[in-house]
């Protein structure tokens, strides 16, 4: 399942996709991936695949979620999307919310 999780994540980015961040974009994505936002993993029912869902209960309203075979997979894929998404919102003027106090 990761395998095709990271496949539809290199599919929803172009080949080659570079955001082309400014040098300041990047330090601020560099900021926001290296907090520590609350991380949940449920293991799934057999019916819906009996996989591993981890997300951030924080991004309800974006839904930054991953899948995979094992926790591990499954938090591997989850900052494969949160960096993706962060670094659409940094390109796009949208702000980060800071980590809840946990």
């Amino acid at each position: 399942m990761f395998k095709l999780i990271r496949a539809a994540i290199n599919r929803w980015r172009p080949h080659g996709w570079n955001p082309k961040l400014t040098k300041a974009q990047k330090a601020e994505l560099k900021h926001y991936m290296g907090l520590f936002y609350e991380t949940r993993i449920r293991e799934l029912t057999p019916e819906d695949g009996g996989d591993y869902y981890a997300w951030h209960p924080q991004f309800s309203q974006i839904e930054i979620s991953g899948v995979g075979d094992t926790p591990r997979e499954a938090v591997e894929c989850l900052a494969e999307v949160r960096e993706t998404i962060f670094t659409l919102r940094i390109k796009d003027g949208y702000d980060i919310p800071e980590p809840n106090d946990v």
